[in-house]
């Protein structure tokens, strides 16, 4: 047979025939997987899965929220020493092939057979962001397949660069890192475009096998596979010999930099957080690339923070120490890396390191304190507040060695002082919360939840419903005066006598005070006034006006208890209620989230909240950008409440208040019973701030502990701070009040008894008539005479008993004698007009008017003099 006839029989056909068959093959699987292959145009609009992010209103970052970290970078930001790192060591002909590198493959075919495994990998980069966004990591030849063919496809609609930048922002790096600008930042704590040479090989190391080239973790593995990558880099011409050099030197910087939070607020975090999932869904909120622009103050919360840690630590040490937090066998702790891998195991609370006592005797104690290089030696002084915790009203004797506190094997806290010296402490078992607020639109500029969000996640300020105590009696006197009385209406402070009842109110001290007028009542939180007072203007009436302040009816007592806060509330809704008194008496809701962006900076969510406006009117022109709130009280009634609770700041149990050297501060202490919740809510007309202090389970907080002890400190030393700067300004005095002096023992207008006057804003309507006037000296005689004779016996002290004897009695013959002659008089005006309207003439209004003493001059400026009752409480300046 001719040689060319054997060549095609036996050769050329059967290479042609399986030429056609791979043809065909190949034809029929490209179509076969085509039809499956995803557009590569969603590429092109891919939204990578970005966290949840949550800012103050000053733009701080407060907490980061999701499982990919990345920080997506646009191609003209990643510098060319990090690209071609990458490219080096990924896809060194990146930029010559069309996504499949087959030259790649050959080699990596031949180094296979050589070496009997698989040392070289043929992915290009375009076949890794392939697998990358479309498909998985499972090692089958249908995934490879549908890899190749998707990244020829992506050659063809793509750039370069567009394939580069995806790759560069969605590759895994470890740590939570995705793409090089997370990755950056969490080995480094740089952006992409800060980074060193060595670095940036550093991080091109890490795809191949993130864990395992590890530079924290491995650091020796990841330098080998870092100066391979920069030899790679000088191989291909990408760096010179002298940049080499230099980068081979370089040391090992790396270490995991977690999200630096710029505000600390975790609790808000978490508001804002738990806000998310409510409006977008959990699944996608960690993927959506979220901004929440919350209405917190950096610079407050800061204050807040510290102000609440550092006053419930003063209480913990006021009552004494309770102890080691742990024992442990030093003997099973010989080294000092042993030591502090168990300190490990205790978390940092606030700024509470726990340490452990490696020895002690009566003079020192030495140290191992968590992250300290060395042992620490403390002395007694640093501990001299250690007294023994008893219970909450008793403490042992005065330390008077060390090793009387702690031993040998105790874990410990301790804490540095302003001098950076280590002293004793200890995790407080007390807790509290902080809430403030703007009360113009109830915007939540502070918050603190407890002591330490790592110690407990429960947000006592909006989780925890704790009786208000007295910070309730307010809402009890503001409805009082809308139903007519003033704040010099007198109430009886006498015990009461509750029928069918067990039930015996006291006032704090057992004292009793007879006749009170309500300024006096509120300032000195008398118990027995508020409770008749309810009596006297109705249960019902008094709840459903404690719900125009946003109280729930399910959360007020329907009894008498209702007087002294026997409901629930939480400091949030206590701080939001008491904006009304803030804010000239509107009804605004709490809110803390201003705004919600999305990935591309447009902005999905506006907070349009409710806002204080006294005039609001369509000639404003500010009115139409405006949410009015709706007003829930008058303005007199605003106003006198409001005064009411600067008497309670300035002269009654919120005196300490003085303190700051201002005039327009106002509020009201709270306590329970036992002294189990201290609260105090008090409010500037541009700031209302609430504290509570109590246990997480109830307990008494001391007998001492009294809302004046353990909340009011917080609230001064915290509005100390953001009040700092700001002017010194009252609440103005609104139409209809009229400035009357009065007596300051009875709220009456000044007679012959009359020891003291004090002025007081009311409404021509709170006016005592003739008719109050002679019934209130008809029930009151024998203490008004008693006033009376006393101021005389201070007048007479030289004299005997038996001219004394003959004065006094002369007074009661006078004072009775003008009460009978007024009583006279009244009768003989009412037989006048009764006479005149037998005869069909209406009497003139002369003689139907009743003649206060007081000024009816609206127009008249107040007297501005401070005066002050027998009991001390003192009026505020703003209303003279």
């Amino acid at each position: 047979m001719p040689l060319f006839k054997i060549l095609v029989r036996y050769i050329i056909a059967p290479i042609f025939f399986v030429s056609i068959l791979g043809i065909v093959g190949i034809t029929a699987i490209y179509f076969y997987y085509s039809s499956q292959i995803p557009s590569v145009s969603e590429l092109k609009n891919t939204q990578l899965n970005l966290p949840l992010r949550v800012y103050s209103s000053d733009d701080q970052l407060i907490a980061e929220f999701g499982e990919h970290r990345r920080r997506p970078v646009k191609y003209n930001q990643v510098p060319d020493n990090l690209k071609n790192a990458f490219i080096s060591i990924e896809d060194s002909r990146f930029y010559q092939h069309k996504g499949v590198d087959f030259k790649g493959i050959a080699r990596a075919i031949v180094s296979a057979v050589k070496s009997g495994r698989v040392s070289q990998g043929a992915s290009t980069i375009t076949m890794q962001v392939a697998r990358n966004f479309f498909l998985t990591n499972e090692r089958t030849v249908d995934r490879k397949l549908r890899e190749a063919l998707l990244a020829l496809k992506i050659e063809d609609e793509l750039t370069k660069q567009e394939i580069l930048e995806l790759y560069l922002n969605k590759i895994f790096l470890g740590k939570r890192s995705y793409g090089v600008g997370s990755a950056a930042e969490i080995y480094y704590g740089k952006k992409v475009e800060d980074l060193t040479l060595a670095q940036s090989a550093m991080i091109a190391g890490l795809p191949k096998a993130p864990s395992k080239y590890n530079p924290v973790r491995n650091p020796k593995r990841a330098k080998v596979r870092r100066d391979y990558i920069l030899k790679r880099m000088l191989e291909l011409g990408y760096i010179g010999d002298t940049d080499y050099q230099t980068a081979l030197a370089e040391e090992i910087t790396a270490e995991i930099h977690n999200v630096e939070n710029e505000t600390y607020a975790p609790y808000m975090a978490e508001m804002a957080r738990t806000d998310a999932i409510r409006r977008y869904g959990e699944e996608n909120i960690y993927k959506l690339g979220l901004k929440i622009y919350t209405t917190l103050d950096s610079a407050e919360q800061d204050n807040a923070i510290q102000t609440l840690r550092n006053n419930l630590l003063s209480y913990t040490k006021r009552h004494g120490y309770r102890g080691a937090e742990d024992k442990v066998e030093l003997e099973s702790l010989k080294t000092t890396k042993e030591k502090q891998e168990k300190l490990k195991t205790y978390k940092v609370f606030a700024e509470l390191y726990p340490a452990l006592v490696i020895s002690s005797n009566a003079k020192e104690a030495v140290l191992e304190i968590y992250k300290e290089s060395k042992p620490v030696k403390i002395t007694l002084k640093q501990m001299s507040w250690a007294r023994k915790y008893i219970n909450e009203n008793r403490r042992g004797k005065k330390p008077k060695s060390v090793d009387s506190v702690i031993v040998a094997g105790d874990v410990i806290r301790v804490m540095k002082d302003d001098k950076g010296i280590w002293n004793l402490s200890q995790v407080p078992k007390v807790t509290g919360a902080l809430v403030a607020m703007n009360p113009k639109n109830g915007a939540i500029e502070a918050i603190a939840g407890g002591f330490d969000f790592t110690y407990s996640k429960f947000n006592r300020a909006i989780q925890a419903k704790r009786q208000p105590g007295s910070s309730f009696k307010p809402f009890i006197y503001a409805a009082a005066l809308e139903k007519g009385y003033s704040p010099a209406t007198t109430v009886e402070d006498e015990p009461l006598d509750l029928a069918n009842s067990t039930w015996d109110p006291q006032n704090y001290g057992h004292e009793f005070g007879g006749p009170t007028r309500l300024r006096v009542a509120l300032a000195k939180s008398k118990n027995l006034v508020s409770i008749r007072l309810l009596q006297q203007i109705g249960l019902g009436y008094a709840i459903e006006y404690a719900k125009r302040f946003g109280f729930k009816k399910r959360a007020l007592p329907e009894d008498l208890t209702l007087a002294l806060g026997t409901g629930s509330a939480t400091p949030l809704e206590m701080t939001t209620a008491y904006s009304s008194f803030a804010n000239g008496g509107f009804k605004v809701e709490s809110h803390y989230i201003r705004k919600i962006v999305d990935r591309t900076n447009t902005t999905i969510y506006e907070a349009n909240p409710y806002t204080a406006c006294e005039d609001c009117s369509t000639n404003n022109p500010n009115s139409s950008k405006i949410n009015p709130a709706k007003r829930i009280m008058k303005p007199t009634v605003h106003y006198q409440i409001t005064s009411m609770l600067q008497s309670v700041a300035q002269s009654g149990t919120g005196s300490r208040t003085n303190r700051l050297k201002r005039r327009d501060l106002a509020g009201k202490t709270g306590t329970t019973d036992d002294q189990k919740d201290a609260w105090f809510c008090g409010f500037s007309p541009t700031k209302v701030t609430t504290v509570w202090v109590g246990f997480d389970r109830i307990a008494p907080l001391g007998r001492k502990e009294t809302a004046a002890g353990a909340a009011l400190p917080i609230w001064i030393d915290f509005m100390g701070t953001a009040l700092k700067g700001e002017k010194d300004v009252g609440w103005k005095v609104p139409r209809g009040l009229i400035n009357v002096q009065l007596d300051a023992e009875t709220g009456m207008p000044p007679n012959e008894y009359t020891m003291e006057t004090i002025n007081e804003a009311l409404t021509p309507e709170q006016i005592p008539t003739e008719e109050e006037i002679l019934a209130y000296m008809a029930a009151h005689r024998e203490d008004m005479l008693e006033q009376r004779e006393m101021q005389v016996l201070e007048n007479m002290e030289n004299l005997d008993e038996v001219t004394r004897a003959r004065h006094m009695e002369r007074i009661r013959r006078e004072a009775a004698q003008r009460q009978e002659n007024q009583r006279r008089r009244e009768q003989a005006r009412q037989r006048e007009i009764d006479r005149l309207r037998s005869l069909g003439i209406e009497p003139p209004a002369s003689l139907t008017q009743q003649q206060p003493q007081a000024n009816m001059n609206d127009q008249q400026p107040m007297d501005r003099t401070q005066r002050a009752n027998r009991e001390g409480v003192e009026m505020p300046e703003q209303l003279f």
